[in-house]
């Protein structure tokens, strides 16, 4: 057997790892799938994206009788009042994957080059599954980075968190994992990217469990002591001034996540003056939003009509419209189907997923969307931006190369062999009020 170094190893791992990560994610990310990626509206070389959009139409039309009114006198043609359009504007975000393959792991398999792609593809396995649930769960932020919002931060080693002040229900539980590090930020001024960080950025925080509740998640979790060089269990409130309505996000992610869901699917309650413009002056820049005033209440028929009435006003075949939420609220869609005594279909999206066919209108369930919602998206209308999209104009996933080019090298220590992936994307909207969502929803009603 050769043995490993970083000239025999470049050319079989960019063939065997490369191509299926890429292939893989972009097969298990279905809403990033459905979408045509473009960097036609990048500023140059720069990380800007510009876009026009016409938020007021041409108001200079006017009915008249012709060149006279009926008592002989000349009209005048309408005043000039033309259409107004504004620059849509954001910036291009990055994410950045990392592994590592050393230590006895390496020892075991440098002189078998076999032993050592099986075991590095264990490592790059469980990267991809880490990549699909940080995409995902990035689709349906707002690009702030907020997890969650703390509801109770007792004299312990433990955080309740949920999502919004407004909404009752707890944030997805597939958003954190053991072993994850989180910052926590007051909220005054967290929407607009200047809020206090409670515990300092060589201070953060680490999950060690989670577990739901009804509505709620709790974190038991550990913060770093630098004096001791290890984990302790410390009380959050007492080390960092942790208190109720702190935001909590994902360690060295606060304002710089994509764009997702929450913010382009908003009346400004969530996200106000997205992409710099105003919606309290251009009404258009409006999504529909179908709620309870922050009440869970149970699923109504005709609310979720409602939502996919306004749906179909920007695309009265459905062809573009997609309804996404979690399977508890896909399954309660379901079953009122079925007491309407209709069977309920599916039909297909791109990358082989699977989708409820309700009345036409393509459901599809995501283990990451949040609770109690439904996302009614219409694909035309969201523009996916990628730095270096691929030829094909769809999703590319991850580059995983060092600056020499290599898949994997070792200058950082003689033992270890890393590889790091970066995917510099962001979405924008080019019409707003085209999508729609509804929310509070309770499925155990």
């Amino acid at each position: 057997m050769n043995p490993i170094d970083s000239l025999n190893i470049g050319d079989l791992l960019k063939t065997q790892f490369v191509g299926p990560i890429n292939s893989s994610v972009e097969k298990e990310v279905m809403l990033l799938k459905q979408l045509a990626w473009t960097n036609k509206h990048r500023m140059g070389n720069s990380r800007d994206i510009v876009h026009p959009i016409n938020l007021v139409r041409n108001t200079s039309l006017g009915f008249r009788y012709g060149s006279t009114d009926g008592a002989g006198n000349a009209e005048h043609i309408p005043e000039t009042a033309p259409s107004e359009t504004k620059q849509a504007q954001t910036k291009i975000r990055s994410l950045y994957a990392y592994v590592e393959f050393y230590g006895e792991a390496l020892w075991l398999t440098q002189n078998d080059l076999g032993a050592f792609a099986d075991a590095f593809k264990n490592d790059i396995g469980s990267l991809i599954d880490s990549m699909k649930i940080e995409i995902n769960r990035a689709a349906y932020g707002d690009g702030t980075g907020e997890l969650g919002e703390v509801v109770e931060a007792t004299p312990s080693n433990q955080i309740t968190i949920r999502t919004s002040a407004t909404i009752a229900a707890s944030p997805n539980m597939n958003w954190f994992e053991k072993g994850q590090l989180l910052d926590i930020y007051s909220p005054t001024n967290f929407a607009a990217g200047t809020a206090t960080q409670r515990n300092a950025s060589t201070t953060p925080i680490r999950v060690l469990t989670k577990s739901k509740g009804t509505t709620q998640v709790t974190l038991t979790v550990q913060q770093w002591n630098a004096g001791t060089g290890a984990w302790d269990a410390g009380t959050l409130n007492a080390s960092f001034g942790v208190v109720a309505g702190d935001k909590v996000v994902v360690k060295g992610n606060y304002m710089r996540e994509p764009y997702g869901l929450k913010a382009i699917i908003d009346d400004g309650s969530y996200t106000s003056d997205f992409l710099g413009i105003d919606e309290s002056v251009y009404d258009r820049w409006n999504s529909y939003v179908q709620n309870n005033s922050g009440t869970l209440e149970a699923f109504s028929e005709m609310k979720l009509q409602n939502i996919i009435d306004e749906l179909e006003i920007f695309d009265p075949t459905s062809e573009n419209i997609l309804l996404i939420t979690r399977k508890d609220i896909r399954n309660k869609i379901a079953r009122t189907i079925k007491t309407n005594i209709l069977q309920p279909s599916t039909t297909n999206l791109k990358g082989g997923f699977k989708t409820v066919d309700y009345g036409g209108i393509r459901l599809y369930t995501d283990i990451f969307a949040p609770y109690s919602k439904i996302w009614g998206v219409n694909l035309k209308n969201i523009i996916p931006h990628q730095l270096n999209p691929s030829k094909d104009n769809v999703f590319g996933a991850f580059s995983f190369q060092d600056l020499d080019g290599k898949v994997l090298h070792a200058a950082r220590k003689s033992d270890v062999y890393w590889a790091k992936g970066l995917m510099n994307y962001n979405f924008t909207c080019n019409q707003r009020n085209s999508h729609a969502v509804y929310e509070d929803i309770d499925p155990a009603l």
